[in-house]
């Protein structure tokens, strides 16, 4: 029997033993799974800085380029408005001297000045003006329209 009783001892050393290394392979594999999941999480940090040092990057261009597009349309349309107040001023220069020339043209008198002043109440100029319509219209606008006299 103590052949049988060192049987079982050394069968539950065996199995201790066993037990043991078992619990030894766990802890190693535990500690090595803690590792790679620290690798992992650290890798993953890195690659969510670094999409977020991009994202920040891009958001930063793509104000820019707004800022730029806004600055490029606000000299835009400052130069449509000059443009076209110098068009209007220059539409008025030529109208008033296209006035100043056809009053010059109709005039029975060899003076070529216009006068500055005002014309006297005695002067009246109702027959050159259908003349002067007429010739405003025809010069001003795009198609001119034909004019019947009257």
């Amino acid at each position: 029997m103590l052949n049988g009783a060192r049987l079982i001892a050394l069968a539950l050393l065996v199995l201790a033993a066993c037990a043991l290394t078992w619990q030894v392979q766990a802890w190693r594999h535990e500690r090595a799974m803690a590792v790679r999941e620290n690798e992992y999480a650290d890798e993953r940090r890195q690659q969510a800085e670094a999409f977020a040092a991009r994202l920040q990057d891009e958001q930063g261009r793509r104000l820019a380029l707004e800022q730029r597009i806004q600055s490029a349309d606000q000299i835009h349309s400052r130069e449509l408005i000059d443009a076209r107040q110098t068009q209007a001023r220059l539409r008025d220069r030529l109208a008033t001297a296209d006035l100043r020339l056809s009053v010059l043209l109709a005039s029975d008198t060899d003076s070529t000045i216009v006068p500055a002043t005002t014309p006297p109440a005695a002067w009246f100029m109702a027959p050159r003006e259908p003349d002067l319509t007429r010739r405003m219209l025809n010069e001003l606008s795009p198609s001119p329209p034909t004019a019947t006299k009257d």
